[in-house]
Formats: C-alpha cells, sequence, structure tokens
C-alpha cells in the first residue's frame, strides 16, 4: 500500500515536530543530512523528513511539458494521501518546512490541510506551482493562508527566482521575508549571515502544538535539487527578540519585498531583516575566524610528529559546502564519501563530468570566506569566450569571515564543482603561490594524479610535517614550479634536476617516518617519477597531433579524390566536346538537325 510505503526518517525526540519537505528528485535521508545544522541549531524541535511518493517529485511534470499546465486537482494525489498519513501518526506538528519544490508543495498542502494543523511553515527557496492549474485553484481557494510563513531566498538562485519567491509569499497573509545576498539555490547555511534570520523567527513563535485536526477529504513544478549543510552552528535558537518584530518584515511583503528592511541594511544584506542586531551578532563571530586565521599554528611552527604543518588548515574547502553527489542530490563537502561520484569538469575542455572522489581529508577547522579558505584555488571564468580559465587563489574579505571545519576534495577530474557553479582544484597557494595558466594547471594537474595514485596519502595534511631546517611550505612552493618547468623541459635539463632535489628534500625532510617507506617502496627512484611526468605531458599532444594528422590526412584524400574526379569528368567532357565538333564538321551545310548561329 502507498501509504505504508512512505520512507521516514525521524530527528531527534523533542516537544515540537516540524514536517521537513526536500525538493524535487531527492529524499527523506539527503534533505536530513542537509539539514544537521540547522537541526544542530534548533535542539528543541524535532524535525521529521519524508519521501516523496513520485520518484523523489511531490508533483510529478505536466505530461505535455510545463507549457501545458495540469488542471486536474487530484494530480498530487498520491503526496496527500502519504502526508494526511503522516499528520495522523506523527503528529501533532508545529510546522512545515520545504525546500525547493518541497516548498511548492508546502504550501499546495498547506491548502488542502485543516486551518491549524501547522502553526508555522517555512519556505526555503519556493515558489507557487503554476505549471499545475488544478492544484493552484486549491491554493487560490485558501490563499492568503492565515500560517505564519517564513520566506527565505537567495540572490544567486538561478533556478528559483527570487521573483517566484515572492510570488509565493503572497499566498500567506503576513509572511517574514529573509533574502541573502550572498546564497545560491540552497538552504540557509551558517556561512550566511541572515542564517540567524530563520533561528530567530522559529525561536519566536509559540512552539506548543494543538492535536493535528484531520484533514479534508480529497475532492477535487520544477523539481529542482535539494539540501544544506551540516555545519558548526552551535547556538541554539536565539532568545525570542518579540514576534512583532520579526513578524515586522512581513509589511515589506507589500512593498514588493524589494524595499524590505534588506534594503536599508543593505551592506548587510545578510541581515536582509530589520533585525540590524543579527549582523551585529555576526560580527562576533568573525573575531573567532579572526583569532583562528593565525591559530598559533604559526607559532606552533614546530609540530612533531603528525602534526599539521603551519597555516595548511587555511586552504581547504568549507565543510558545510555543498556538494552535488551522484544518486545522492546535494550534501554537505564532509559527508562526501571516497568512491562517491561528484560533479565537476574533466579534461583540457572542461567537459561535465561526474567525478570519482579519491580522498575527502579533515583539516580540522579554520577561517573561511564563503567557501573557501583564503587563498584555496578556484577556477576563474575568462571575461571573454576567447580567453582561457585561469586558477586563482579564492579572495579574502575583510569582514572576517567565518569559522568552520575544513576538507580538501581530491577527485579524477581536473575540477570539482560546488552546488552553486565554482569549479576549484585540490591546491591552495600553499603549494603553487600564483596564478596558473589553464596550460600550467592542466600539466600540474595531471603530473601530480599521476604521482599519487600510488601514494594517495600524502593529499591528507596529518602525514606531513614541519621542521626548522626545512620549512614545508617554500619547499611545496618550488615542488609546484618545479613540476610545471621539468615537464615541460628535457628530461635531463636543471629544472627536472632541480626537481629531484626538491622532492628527495620534501619526502625525507617533511613527510612521517612511516610514510616515507610507503613512498619509497612506490617510487624507488626520483628518475621514474621525471619519465612519468613526460609521459604524461606528452600523452594529450600526442593524442592531439594524431587526431589532426589523421583528419589532415582524411581532408587531403576526399581533396585529391574530388580533383581527380573533376580533372576525369573534365577531360571526358574534352573528348565529347571534340568528338561533337568533328561531327559536326562533317555534317552537310544544310543538314536539318544543325542549328547554325
Amino acid at each position: 500500500m502507498l501509504l505504508l510505503s512512505a520512507q521516514l526518517v525521524m530527528g531527534t525526540v523533542s516537544a515540537s515536530k516540524i514536517l521537513c519537505l526536500h525538493g524535487g528528485g531527492g529524499n527523506a535521508e539527503g534533505f536530513r543530512a542537509s539539514m544537521a545544522s540547522i537541526m544542530q541549531s534548533a535542539p528543541s524541535f524535532e524535525f521529521v523528513f519524508v519521501t516523496a511518493p513520485y520518484g523523489g517529485l511531490w508533483m510529478r511534470d505536466p505530461p505535455g511539458g510545463k507549457g501545458q499546465p495540469t488542471t486536474d486537482p487530484t494530480w498530487d494525489v498520491q503526496s496527500l494521501e502519504m502526508l494526511d498519513e503522516v499528520v495522523a501518526t506523527q503528529g501533532p506538528f508545529h510546522g512545515i518546512l520545504g525546500y525547493s519544490q518541497g516548498a511548492a508543495y508546502a504550501i499546495a498542502y498547506l491548502a488542502h490541510a485543516r486551518p491549524g494543523t501547522f502553526s508555522v511553515a517555512a519556505l526555503f527557496c519556493g515558489y507557487l506551482p503554476t505549471t499545475h492549474q488544478g492544484i493552484m485553484s486549491r491554493i487560490n481557494a485558501r490563499s492568503p493562508l492565515q500560517t505564519r510563513a517564513f520566506v527565505f531566498m537567495g540572490a544567486n538562485d538561478y533556478i528559483i527566482t527570487n521573483a517566484m519567491s515572492r510570488e509565493a509569499a503572497t499566498a500567506f497573509i503576513s509572511p517574514t521575508i529573509s533574502r541573502s545576498l550572498i546564497a545560491g539555490h540552497h538552504p540557509p547555511q551558517p556561512s550566511d549571515p541572515t542564517y540567524d534570520d530563520f533561528l530567530r523567527w522559529l525561536s519566536a513563535n509559540p512552539t506548543a502544538p494543538a492535536p493535528s485536526p484531520p484533514p479534508v477529504p480529497l475532492s477535487m513544478s520544477p523539481p529542482s535539487p535539494l539540501v544544506s549543510p551540516p555545519a558548526p552552528r552551535t547556538a541554539s535558537p536565539p532568545a525570542p527578540t518579540g514576534s512583532p518584530q520579526s513578524d515586522k518584515p512581513q509589511s515589506d511583503k507589500p512593498q514588493s519585498d524589494k524595499p524590505q528592511s534588506d534594503k536599508p541594511q543593505s551592506d548587510k544584506p545578510q541581515s536582509d531583516k530589520p533585525q540590524s542586531d543579527k549582523p551585529q551578532s555576526d560580527k562576533p563571530q568573525s573575531d573567532k575566524p579572526q583569532s583562528d586565521k593565525p591559530q598559533s599554528d604559526k607559532p606552533s611552527d614546530k609540530p612533531q610528529g603528525s602534526s599539521k604543518p603551519s597555516d595548511w588548515d587555511a586552504r581547504c574547502i568549507a565543510a558545510d559546502t555543498l556538494i552535488e553527489v551522484n544518486g545522492a542530490g546535494y550534501v554537505a563537502a564532509a559527508l562526501v564519501k571516497a568512491g562517491d561520484e561528484i560533479r565537476g569538469a574533466m579534461g583540457a575542455h572542461m567537459q561535465p563530468a561526474w567525478c570519482t572522489v579519491i580522498s575527502n581529508a579533515d583539516h580540522g577547522s579554520g577561517r573561511v570566506v564563503g567557501n573557501f579558505t583564503p587563498g584555496h584555488m578556484v577556477a576563474r571564468k575568462p571575461p571573454t569566450l576567447h580567453q582561457e580559465v585561469t586558477i586563482v587563489p579564492s579572495p579574502d574579505a575583510e569582514d572576517g569571515g567565518r569559522t568552520t571545519g575544513l576538507r580538501n576534495i581530491v577527485t579524477d577530474c581536473e575540477l570539482a564543482e560546488t552546488a552553486d557553479g565554482q569549479l576549484f582544484t585540490p591546491f591552495s597557494d600553499a603549494f603553487c603561490n600564483r596564478e596558473l595558466s589553464w596550460r600550467e594547471y592542466l600539466i600540474l594537474m595531471s603530473s601530480v594524479r599521476k604521482l599519487a595514485s600510488t601514494v594517495p596519502f600524502v593529499w591528507d595534511v596529518r602525514n606531513w610535517r614541519d621542521n626548522s631546517s626545512h620549512p614545508f611550505f617554500p619547499t611545496l612552493h618550488e615542488l609546484c614550479a618545479d613540476i610545471i618547468e621539468c615537464t615541460q623541459s628535457p628530461a635531463d635539463s636543471a629544472a627536472c634536476a632541480h626537481f629531484d632535489g626538491t622532492i628527495t628534500t620534501l619526502v625525507s625532510s617533511n613527510l612521517e617516518p612511516s610514510k616515507q617507506i610507503d613512498f619509497r617502496a612506490a617510487w624507488p627512484e626520483n628518475e621514474a617519477m621525471i619519465v612519468m611526468m613526460h609521459d604524461e605531458a606528452i600523452e594529450t599532444p600526442l593524442l592531439v597531433i594524431a587526431i589532426v594528422s589523421g583528419v589532415a590526412l582524411l581532408v587531403g584524400l576526399v581533396l585529391v579524390g574530388l580533383v581527380g574526379h573533376v580533372i576525369i569528368k573534365l577531360r571526358r567532357l574534352g573528348r565529347v566536346d571534340v568528338v561533337v565538333q568533328k561531327e559536326m564538321a562533317e555534317l552537310p551545310k544544310d543538314h536539318p538537325g544543325l542549328d547554325v548561329a
């Protein structure tokens, strides 16, 4: 039976339950993982996750495409029945929360449920399901909904536009709207200064739900990925600041929400709300990052054994960054495992691909700006189509950033990709202390990947150490330059000789002793590494040359054939002309078939 097949994933037991609907194509487990940070920040609530019955969709797409909306009011009947059962067996619920298509369906279900079933509703990157007119008729009949609503949107959401989310907000009588100037298509993240807007709103609303009334009898969608990350926002929901204030932004709605006090706080857009105290609360947090930045790693430049080299942990990707995993949707970087396939770009032409994760090392915690620590190498798109992508250090920011967990993801592709489309490398300016051209990066990535294929432990910072006689980072900078130079020079060149010395020093002085044995078992001679780098370097060019040569040869043969064919035709025509002229000359002048001009 359909209702019994509904997958339920329960959160921690608490007094007030929130029913959570994932995005189109997602599932309960994936959304639960993505909501880890919010659950951690709101421990007094129990979050209940369910999986949509239509293959991960709450509403199937119209059969004729989105240009031909459905008109059937029971188009979503399986979703309605499933949620009715969840409400009846798992309720009462304090609120309903949806992301992307889940947010659109939260509105649709609220229009179906009896008033009072939910006290509050939270919509993350939501919209109205206008491609389903039958469902919209149900929503329109109940609008504006009396449920207290929170609507979150990101200025960089290119899947569900802010205009669509604002339109969804009109389904409620007085919604609280929070617009992030840095977010994309994902739920609120701890890295976003607007993150506390949701927590304040949630804590400002009463949490004592009444028993759920039975649902009304049945009478009568652009699916998108899901999720948000688990990050260390340890504070429980902030103390209520008074619902009047948190509801104030609701008055922004009539003003098309644009002017919302988002505007007044334009510089602190993050606060989006009149709660200007929010940015201030975020500011103090920036002190943490700053204290994390020095981290006294520098002073402790003499880590022993497996201690991390100084400042290494300031060169990574944030553990709560959203990454799309094949078959699992969007999950936090910290949850990505070796062997998973994630979105990325492969080859010199940056073809979109599913990339197999080789390593996802935990680098502790540190300061990040956006999704990266300052200095992590990312791809910068060219200003024009005729220029190359360049690999550049991720920028710093004056506001101090934030402190969070750090990871370093390595795949079999040239570049991995975040949920908001940023392509990134496994390197940082701790390895290469300058910008790299796309060609240089391809050479470097190709060689390093080959070198590390038999010694994957070199990707993990815990296997390296600093020492006073051979500082780690200066040696790394030399290694980066040596690989690029040696690969483009003859194997017996001075550049390759320098590489030989650099790699010897790095392994003997900075690699953990136990790993040195493993390294030398895989690469007993440095000469083998140099040979490999040159083989790797010429592999692609040779393939290109072979293809180009083959194409040129084929084109040449075709041209020769065409020319030969034309010549033969012309010669034949010439011979025919001669014969015809000869025959015509032999004809009598008064021959009836001869037309003399």
